[in-house]
């Protein structure tokens, strides 16, 4: 047993031995700053861990990734067989010894310092050369966000990913066979992806004449509704249904338009508290169109309360507003007063007056013109309901 143990400890001795003197030999002459062909293929990869924050009001996404790089190092190739080792790891912080050279990749739409976040790892080494660098840590980048179908809406973020530096006749760049990892992705409760692209792009800047290469990595995701129902539609529209109970309510009980006023407010507060998860932007999104509607039908309410009631109210009372309303609907023809009005001398109702057959007639008409409110807006408060769950996507 214990000469097991000491063949292991001096096997383990001897491997510590010799991989040190391999990147004594390996580091001797080796330049980091020094790009090790004319021409590097860099291939590049993005696993998402998850989508940590989406930011609808600035415009970001915050993500845990891990960025992968692959290429080929040839001033970094021993013989395996020699030296009985397949693999190294290595340092990229050039601050430290024996740190290899590493492409600039920085991603460009970021939001924050660029590649900040992510951790400047060791790299592993083959025997032939071959390099695998994986960085992970958060993105922070922008993403332009479309809320016109709001909460019903489907968004695409990218991450654009290049050299700094060299252009690409030095770094050529592509993608690896699966260029967006979802195996360790953590699903997020707010949206889910559900589509991914990716594609190279070469472009000539301005500032220079060469050509530089960049990558894309393109996800879409679907916000996920059911908080925005639960919260915010289903307890607008169940409270501006007391709108038309609001209707109902006998108009001199004198609780009609206080109850219009209350239910007014109350749609305005789930307004206020939709603007507060909104940019500031001249987009109109789905759900404000929807809430803006009740609004205006909640003010009708309130203005047909106040027209019914100054209606029955001075006609009541025996107002030159009254008789003024009355001529107008004499001169008009809109008459509250009776086709055959005028009192019979044998009739019973001989002893009526004018202007009590007059209120009475109006009173009837209050009445007639608050039904008929009643039925318009029913009407096109359901044909409003239907519209506006037609035009969710």
């Amino acid at each position: 047993m214990l000469f097991t143990l000491f063949k292991l400890v001096s096997l383990i001795r001897l491997v510590c031995s010799s991989e040190l003197e391999l990147k004594n030999i390996l580091f001797e002459n080796y330049k980091p700053d020094i790009i090790p062909d004319n021409t590097v293929q860099i291939k590049l990869g993005l696993a998402i861990r998850s989508l940590n924050n989406i930011n609808q009001i600035d415009g970001t996404i915050s993500s845990n990734v891990w960025l992968r790089h692959w290429w080929n190092d040839k001033n970094l190739k021993w013989n395996e067989t020699k030296w009985n080792i397949s693999k190294i790891s290595a340092h990229t912080n050039h601050e430290l010894d024996r740190s290899i050279w590493t492409p600039d990749i920085l991603i460009y739409n970021t939001a924050e310092k660029p590649m900040d976040e992510l951790l400047k790892t060791n790299v592993m080494v083959y025997s032939n050369g071959d390099i695998i660098w994986s960085r992970p840590g958060m993105l922070r980048t922008s993403c332009v966000v479309d809320l016109e179908n709001f909460p019903f809406d489907t968004q695409t973020c990218s991450y654009k990913f290049g050299s700094w530096l060299y252009d690409k006749s030095q770094i050529d760049i592509s993608n690896v066979d699966n260029p967006i990892d979802l195996t360790n992705y953590q699903s997020n409760q707010e949206w889910s992806i559900i589509n991914s692209e990716h594609y190279i792009e070469e472009k000539v800047y301005k500032c220079c004449t060469e050509t530089f290469q960049s990558t894309f990595y393109k996800i879409t995701i679907k916000r996920k509704y059911g908080y925005y129902v639960l919260n915010i539609i289903l307890p607008t529209f169940a409270t501006s249904t007391l709108m038309i109970i609001c209707l109902l309510i006998p108009w001199d009980s004198g609780e009609r338009i206080s109850y219009a006023v209350t239910v007014m407010l109350s749609i305005i507060v789930f307004l206020l508290i939709l603007s507060e998860n909104l940019p500031k932007t001249e987009t109109k999104p789905l759900l404000s169109k929807m809430l803006i509607g009740l609004v205006f039908f909640a003010l009708f309410i309130v203005y047909s309360t106040v027209f019914i009631g100054i209606m029955h109210y001075y006609t009541k009372k025996n107002s030159k507003v009254a008789k003024s309303i009355i001529s107008i609907l004499d001169k008009y023809n809109l008459s509250c007063k009776r086709k055959n009005s005028e009192p019979d001398s044998d009739s019973i109702d001989s002893t009526i007056s004018e202007e009590e057959i007059h209120k009475k007639d109006c009173d009837n008409l209050a009445i007639i013109v608050e039904r008929l409110f009643t039925s318009v807006f029913f009407v096109i408060f359901a044909i409003y309901c239907i519209v506006m769950f037609s035009l969710r996507p």
